[in-house]
């Protein structure tokens, strides 16, 4: 018995003196991907050392419920059944991808942005008689707020959502991403 507790005193005194860290060793394939991580708890984070080691950083960690970007991914191959893959998300500081870390597919740049916004000839709206007129968002959506009768409005784009015929709507652009239906206004002026 009296053995058994030296061997614990000798072993914790150990770990004090010279602290305890996870080790992996990082013959890696980087990949120079970004994209957006979610950590759904607390989560460690690893530090690269000059060895090539990831260390699990005994001071620092992702919050819980927060998000990240990540500029690369490192997947590591330590032979069978046995991969592990981190994420860059800081100067030296990588994030293990597991359970609790939420990472979609890394963001791509696309070649042009296609969009469901056409210039417009139309530069002044104005809203019908009696027509309190909704204000919409860019998905075609209600804001909540209401614009009043006969007043014009400067235009830039139309928008459309819907792809039959009706079309679900039609709205000229008064602002960032605020438009007022066709239905509710009547264009002006023309340039």
């Amino acid at each position: 018995m009296k053995r058994h507790s030296i061997i614990l005193a000798v072993l914790l005194t150990l770990v004090s003196v010279f602290g305890f860290s996870t080790s992996v060793k990082a013959s890696t394939n980087t990949s120079d991907v970004t994209g957006i991580l979610y950590a759904r708890k607390q989560t460690t984070i690893y530090n690269l050392n000059d060895q090539g080691d990831f260390v699990a950083s005994t001071s620092r960690a992702l919050g819980p419920e927060s998000a990240w970007y990540y500029n690369q991914l490192k997947e590591v191959n330590f032979g069978e059944n046995s991969d592990a893959a981190y994420y860059h998300v800081a100067t030296n500081e990588w994030v293990k991808r597991d359970i609790n870390i939420i990472a979609p597919q890394p963001t791509q740049k696309l070649p042009g942005q296609v969009d469901n916004y056409f210039d417009s000839d139309a530069k002044v709206i104005t809203v019908k008689n009696n027509v309190k007129a909704p204000v919409y968002d860019s998905y075609g959506d209600k804001t909540g707020k209401f614009v009043d009768p006969n007043t014009a409005w400067r235009t830039d784009q139309l928008y459309v959502i819907g792809t039959g015929f009706p079309v679900e709507l039609a709205a000229h652009r008064i602002g960032i991403n605020e438009g007022l239906s066709t239905e509710d206004t009547n264009v002006t002026a023309r340039f």
